[in-house]
């Protein structure tokens, strides 16, 4: 992914979610690290909040994201995406049954 600001000019900056840190922090969950690109050394700090994974799973449903998700890394993965974004979308549901069943 690549950030551009009108405060950075023409530049833009990497910026690789894989390398930030993970922090959870008084209950939310954090995203952390610095970027560095030739004269920049930008520190940054994310919060994730539930609506954010929401957006992500409506963007990821748009026409344009499935062709170019498909078209970078293959149409097979972009199957085993989805199916794993409903996997975790359907795990709290799933988590409170058997939490109820076991009550039962």
């Amino acid at each position: 992914m690549r950030l551009a600001s009108k405060g950075l000019g023409k530049m833009t900056l990497p910026f690789r979610l894989s390398e930030a840190d993970v922090v959870l922090e008084d209950g939310e969950l954090m995203f952390q690290g610095v970027i560095k690109e030739r004269t920049v050394n930008w520190p940054y700090r994310a919060q994730l909040q539930e609506s954010d994974i929401v957006g992500f799973v409506v963007l990821a449903r748009r026409p344009e994201v499935v062709r170019f998700v498909a078209e970078q890394i293959g149409l097979r993965l972009v199957g085993a995406l989805l199916g794993a974004t409903l996997q975790l979308l359907a795990h709290p549901f799933r988590r409170q049954r058997a939490q109820e069943e076991s009550k039962s």
